[in-house]
């Protein structure tokens, strides 16, 4: 990524200015409450963008706060996440919601470790956390920020899930702004999903 750190700049700008005509609308980008990033970044893991926002805003209206949803029925949880399919999100986010408010008083901690400490709650979902509720100068890594990666930088990963490399994301850190770093997340996304059309 070094030998490629005078166009960093441009790539940055270029994205900004991309997400401004084309960026997409979703609930969870209208809000800075980390509970309910951590409920939509739940929810989109392997399921297509435009499911999850009917479910998302139902799981909000029958569970507010962190503390409704550590308290959730496990079915009725499971009812509701059940167009969605992988049912064992709801087992996963009423244990998250447990440890949250067992160990950090309800609050969702604004540090790496911390998040990752917590069950069910990896680098990317700390990361999309920090980054969306907090503004904290990170880049997640899905498919399609690799192919964002492969076709403008050539960085390629060996490894058989590439989301898991550190290398990933460690270069797609480089390319971080100083400023709107929630926006240029959004582009990330929305460009590289543009990219399969």
């Amino acid at each position: 990524m070094k030998a490629e750190a005078n166009n960093i700049k441009d790539f940055q700008n270029k994205m900004l200015t991309w997400f401004e005509k084309n960026g997409r609308d979703f609930p969870w980008r209208k809000t800075t409450d980390p509970y309910k990033i951590m409920i939509a970044e739940f929810l989109l893991q392997k399921t297509h963008v435009r499911k999850v926002e009917e479910i998302y805003q139902e799981i909000i209206n029958h569970y507010p706060d962190i503390r409704s949803l550590s308290n959730a029925n496990q079915k009725n949880l499971e009812r509701i996440i059940k167009p969605l399919g992988f049912l064992n999100r709801a087992e996963r986010l009423i244990n998250a919601s447990k440890k949250i408010v067992k160990d950090f008083d309800g609050n969702i901690p604004n540090d790496f470790d911390y998040l990752l400490s917590i069950k069910g709650i990896g680098n990317y979902i700390a990361s999309a956390i920090l980054i969306f509720a907090f503004e904290e100068r990170r880049v997640i890594v899905d498919t399609n920020v690799i192919k964002i990666l492969t076709s403008e930088f050539q960085i390629k990963s060996e490894k058989k899930r590439p989301h898991t490399d550190r290398t990933l994301w460690h270069a797609a850190q480089e390319l971080a702004p100083e400023k709107n770093i929630k926006e240029f997340n959004w582009a990330l996304l929305d460009f590289g999903a543009s990219l399969n059309k």
